[in-house]
């Protein structure tokens, strides 16, 4: 800080002797003891104005303008031992700073850079805030906006635009023990990042390098959460989360976009100690969301190397888990996840293209596993009562699946190899077992149980086959059907 001071004094000494600009306008009032204030405008072609008003004790304050056409700069400090500076330089034209630290604040650090940013704005507002440290960094940039607000105390902001056109970073803290930082670097095109936290223990980053269009959004409202988004040579992403609804606990969210084109991401999490991860990687046109509110759920979405795919994740009860997949070279697939109960477990496995998969959870303790690979595959299950266990595989093109469990404790297992195979499981009594296995093509499947303790088995080896089983009522029934060519 004193080198950076002295740096300054030393310029304003050494021109002294030269010729001075005519129009710049500056201005310092102090009003306490052992304050530092220093203002230094030097080659511009056109006016600048800089002021600096602090009325607490062993202040510091730095203006440094140089070549900053129309630029205006204002720093107000009330309170004792606060430091700040103000840096625009070459030709930041119509650069306007201000930094404010005021209501007794202590120790608070303030630092803004601007170069060669048309139009640019940078504020700092500090505000009541104990050992807070502000940065604003606007360096090439046209059009950037820059605005770090304060109220509390031990707080962390930090914005960073670097030849980042039409970029703008907001920044909102309130309460204490926050850290939040925005980065939005080489060319991020009109990318917009917005934090707001209010509360404690709060932390979120936002990370952005090269992304045309992208717009990036946290809010939290609690303590102990934690947001982080990345997008990073993508191009018209936006990415969201939010933790705003109610007081939330211990929560964490990720989003990562990387070599994404058109991707869009969202979390949502309102309720206590939810976890949410959303990563999409060297894809295209990808949609994801993820919308928990409930306590200690888990959910998760990876698309890498997918394509025009959409997956979506909803949780309302809790300690449910949710696992969304997709492989590289998939494309069109659509996959959506909702448990509406509590201690659900739901993983889904898409590989190829234009897949869809549901899952239905709004009974408790469920499992579903559902695996995808191949082409315009349809599948569904749907448990509504609880503990049980439904399994899904398809292997192939055309396929229909679909399992319905609105009983208790039951078992449905289907696979499919081949192509344009359709089966069903329908338990709507307890503690029953039924599996579906058809390998060809264009064969037709159903079991009904509508008793409990049922067996049922359904083989189909070829092509063209029908089966049905229905069990209605009672107890125990065993049956099996077994077609092959």
């Amino acid at each position: 800080m004193k080198q950076r001071k002295l740096l300054s004094a030393a310029i304003a000494m050494a021109l002294t002797s030269g010729a001075a600009l005519a129009g710049n306008i500056a201005d310092i009032y102090q009003d306490g003891i052992d304050n530092d204030a220093t203002i230094t405008q030097t080659a511009s072609a056109e006016p600048m104005t800089a002021s600096i008003s602090q009325t607490g004790d062993l202040n510091t304050a730095d203006i440094l303008q140089s070549d900053s056409w129309f630029a205006s700069a204002a720093i107000e400090q009330v309170g004792n031992e606060n430091e700040a500076f103000i840096t625009q330089v070459n030709i930041s034209d119509s650069s306007a700073a201000t930094i404010q630290q005021i209501n007794g604040s202590e120790r608070n650090y303030a630092e803004i850079y601007q170069d060669a940013a048309d139009a640019s704005d940078a504020w700092i507002v500090q505000d009541d805030a104990v050992d807070s440290v502000a940065t604003i960094t606007q360096t090439n940039t046209t059009g950037a906006i820059g605005y770090i607000e304060q109220t509390g105390s031990t707080q962390t902001a930090s914005i960073t635009n670097d030849n980042s056109f039409f970029a703008e970073a907001y920044i909102y803290q309130q309460g204490s023990d926050n850290t939040a930082d925005i980065t939005q670097v080489n060319v991020s095109d009109e990318a917009v990042a917005l934090i707001d936290q209010a509360g404690a223990f709060n932390t979120a980053s936002i990370y952005q390098d090269a992304a045309f269009a992208s717009i990036a959004e946290i809010y939290q409202t609690g303590a102990f959460n934690t947001a982080t988004i990345e997008q990073i040579n993508t191009s018209t992403t936006q990415a969201y989360i939010y933790q705003d609804l109610s007081p939330s606990i211990s929560n964490t969210a990720t989003i990562s976009q990387i070599n994404e084109v058109d991707s869009i991401a969202q979390i949502s999490q309102r309720g206590q100690d939810n976890v949410a991860s959303i990563l999409q990687q060297d894809g295209l046109s990808n949609l994801a969301t993820i919308d928990q509110d409930g306590q200690r759920n888990s959910a998760t979405i990876e698309q890498i190397g997918v394509f025009n795919s959409i997956a979506g994740i909803l949780q309302v009860g809790n300690d449910n888990l949710a696992v969304v997949s997709g492989g590289a070279g998939s494309d069109g697939n659509l996959a959506d996840v909702v448990q509406t109960g509590d201690m659900n477990q739901a993983f889904v496995t898409q590989i190829g293209v234009g897949n869809e998969a549901t899952v239905f959870q709004s009974g408790n303790e469920n499992f579903a596993d559902l695996i995808q690979e191949g082409e315009v595959n349809l599948a569904s299950i749907d448990q509504s009562g609880d503990l049980n266990y439904g399994y899904i595989d398809q292997f192939g093109n055309g396929n229909s699946a679909a399992i319905d469990q609105p009983g208790f404790n039951n078992t449905a297992i289907i696979e499919q190899i081949g192509d344009e195979n359709q089966a069903e499981i329908v338990q709507t009594g307890s503690e029953n077992w039924a599996e579906i296995y058809q390998q060809g093509n264009l064969n037709v499947a159903g079991i009904y149980q509508g008793g409990d303790l049922g067996q049922a088995y359904i083989t189909q080896i070829g092509n063209g086959h029908t089966a049905t089983i229905t069990q209605a009522g009672g107890s125990g029934n065993v049956a099996s059907i077994y077609q092959a060519d």
